[in-house]
């Protein structure tokens, strides 16, 4: 994308917030007006031979801590926080890290406009990916959300520093029926080297742009389209092209619940694919669910996949507590670089008690 462009539409942007935000001298607004909410959870993990964690351990996962602050019925400042694996910055255990802030101003439900840091939209699960009580498993589904941990690259930037655009509840009229659609597109810094704040800094003048649109022909029907594409800075002299696209459906009904996504990236000329089919019950307090993933981190290259079966049940307690259980099996390519002595295949025991606040 020409960057002088990207520059001058930019500064457009930032020239129009602010004449709509700030008319008249700024005031104090009053601390009543605050919420904060979050949530907690504790995990344990044990695997069957040392592909993964063969001793068994307790994780203080997340302690996550959310902030919305109205500044006025359009204007309204949000802010995440989150502390991770038990943070103990004397021995540099754990982290501390702002996941999102961001302001968002509503011109009504089809428009409004976000500036700051804020997680990527992409598929069902980017911008919850580590929102425990607002899913199902114990993580989301790592062959599309955390494919590097599988062999793979990111097929999206995570977060993002830049301007958000969305809108939901958009009524639409197609052959007659009655759909609605949501939006979020976004432009930013994107991917930067690991020796760069993308969140301060962009390695280069290229900027990221992706976005999701989500379409609903009836209650119990979504699909969606999302894309990302921008410029990495790979050393100090070189980008490389990164280019992604993935496609989501959704069943839900008062009993079942069926979900999918596939995913395609290209990367620096390495070309990989993803996708898992997720199905799930409603019984009351209890939610059993089965996932299949796959991810070919690399097409030019034979035996690399990873897959995964997982088998789990979600037991809501009581009020905002969940316990979760699953068994995961995972069976993966000679060719894959995390297969390490030979051993391809492996079983996973989790548990985890999640509790939202």
């Amino acid at each position: 994308m020409n960057s002088k462009f990207i520059h001058i539409s930019l500064l457009a942007i930032f020239v129009f917030v602010a004449g709509v935000l700030f008319p008249t001298t700024s005031k104090a607004v009053s601390l009543d007006a605050l919420r904060i909410y979050g949530y907690f959870d504790l995990e344990y993990e044990q695997a069957s031979n040392s592909q993964g964690n063969k001793n068994g351990s307790f994780d203080n996962h997340h302690f996550n801590l959310l902030m919305d602050f109205p500044v006025s019925n359009e204007l309204i400042v949000k802010t995440h926080v989150e502390f991770e694996h038990g943070v103990d910055s004397g021995n540099s255990f754990g982290t501390v890290k702002l996941e999102w802030a961001f302001f968002e101003y509503s011109f009504q439900d089809a428009f409004q406009l976000r500036g700051g840091k804020h997680f990527s939209p992409f598929g069902f699960y980017n911008e919850i990916r580590d929102s425990t009580p607002a899913f199902l498993s114990l993580d989301v589904p790592a062959s599309i959300y955390f494919s590097r941990l599988r062999g793979g690259y990111d097929f999206v930037f995570e977060q993002n520093t830049g301007i958000n655009l969305l809108g939901q509840s958009i009524s639409l009229n197609p052959f007659g029926q009655n759909w609605e659609m949501d939006y979020s597109v976004y432009v930013g810094n994107g991917e930067n080297t690991a020796t760069t704040n993308p969140a301060e800094f962009d390695d280069n003048s290229n900027k990221a742009v992706g976005g999701r649109v989500n379409l609903y022909p009836s209650e119990t029907f979504r699909v969606g389209l999302s894309f990302f594409t921008g410029d990495k800075a790979v050393n100090a002299n070189q980008d490389a092209a990164h280019n992604t696209l993935a496609v989501s459906m959704g069943f839900d009904s008062e009993l079942f619940f069926l979900v999918s996504e596939g995913a395609y990236s290209k990367f620096n000329g390495t070309e990989q694919y993803a996708g898992y089919l997720q199905a799930s019950m409603n019984r009351g307090i209890y939610s059993p669910y089965y996932r299949y993933e796959i991810l070919n981190p690399d097409t030019s290259l034979p035996d690399d996949n990873w897959k995964t079966h997982i088998i789990g049940l979600n037991s809501n307690l009581t009020k905002g507590m969940y316990l979760k259980t699953e068994i995961d099996y995972h069976d993966r390519g000679k060719g894959n670089r995390f297969v390490t002595k030979g051993q391809t295949t492996y079983f996973e025991y989790k548990a985890a008690v999640v509790v939202a606040f």
